[in-house]
């Protein structure tokens, strides 16, 4: 049985959009998703909800760092406390 993950998308045509995905990056092990528009959509944060499990947030390769900020802006308000994901290439945000 895989493990499914709660997510938030940032940029893109699924901006801010909540999603369930089960899909894991092989090499990294975090969630990925391919978004309506074709493009794949990578962890860029990870962030612990009190009382709640984990919840990632995961950047369109066409985000803006103002999006990115948004999402986690409003997730931390929320009650989330945003940590960056681990060994994660900091490329795939560019």
């Amino acid at each position: 049985m895989q493990a499914t993950y709660d997510c938030i998308i940032a940029g893109g045509p699924d901006h801010g959009q909540r999603v369930q995905v089960s899909a894991r990056d092989p090499l990294y092990g975090h969630p990925v998703l391919v978004a309506s528009d074709g493009q794949l959509c990578r962890a860029a944060a990870r962030l612990h909800p009190q009382g709640a499990r984990q919840r990632y947030v995961l950047a369109h390769p066409a985000a803006s760092g103002a999006e990115l900020l948004g999402v986690l802006a409003a997730q931390t308000a929320a009650g989330g406390h945003p940590r960056r994901t681990p060994r994660h290439p900091a490329r795939a945000y560019r």
